[in-house]
């Protein structure tokens, strides 16, 4: 449906939530590139009252906050419910914080169990794997020899005990490696 001039929005809020609607019209209005249909919903995304706008849900507290301060919010940034309560999207309830010190003032008193510590090690570890990889010295004659009897990059990386990036980056480091990975291609 293509709307060709601004009509009055009437907002349906299937969520719930307290705003003020006429400040979300300005909002909403003030975001979108293009008229808007005169019948919008406001729904609940993830824990949050949302909007679409232009084909993209945005949250309403976010929405509030760049119109306030006619601009849009960095990602380093976070919008705070001053009560706490997620569905209170009113300005007056709402602070705009780094979201550092956002995350230190939800945590803040907050215990963590011991089955909490268990998953976070654990999900850490299986980070550490894919983020840090060990530093590996291939030697270039060894690999030359690797290449000119036609092993693969797989089993090279698994030689080495290392990840096959490490070996690709290698050889195209090299070039007289990638003539030696060719000359076994044609032979």
């Amino acid at each position: 449906m293509t709307v060709k001039s601004q009509r009055k929005i009437r907002w349906i809020n299937d969520c719930n939530c307290k705003v003020d609607e006429f400040l979300l019209t300005k909002a909403s209005l003030w975001k979108s590139r293009k008229p808007m249909v005169s019948i919008k919903h406001i729904y609940k995304f993830g824990n949050y009252a949302a909007v679409t706008i232009d084909g993209r849900k945005i949250h309403v507290h976010r929405l509030l906050m760049e119109y306030e301060l006619l601009n849009n919010i960095p990602i380093t940034f976070c919008v705070h419910h001053l009560d706490g309560n997620k569905m209170n999207d009113s300005i007056d309830n709402l602070a705009i914080m780094v979201s550092g010190a956002h995350n230190s003032h939800h945590m803040n008193g907050h215990v963590i169990t011991d089955k909490q510590r268990e998953m976070i090690l654990k999900a850490n570890h299986r980070r550490k794997g894919m983020k840090i990889q060990r530093r590996v010295k291939v030697p270039l004659d060894e690999l030359k020899v690797f290449l000119k009897d036609g092993k693969s990059i797989n089993w090279i990386s698994r030689h080495y005990e290392c990840d096959w990036a490490t070996i690709k980056r290698r050889i195209h480091e090299n070039p007289e490696l990638l003539e030696a990975q060719h000359d076994t291609r044609t032979d």
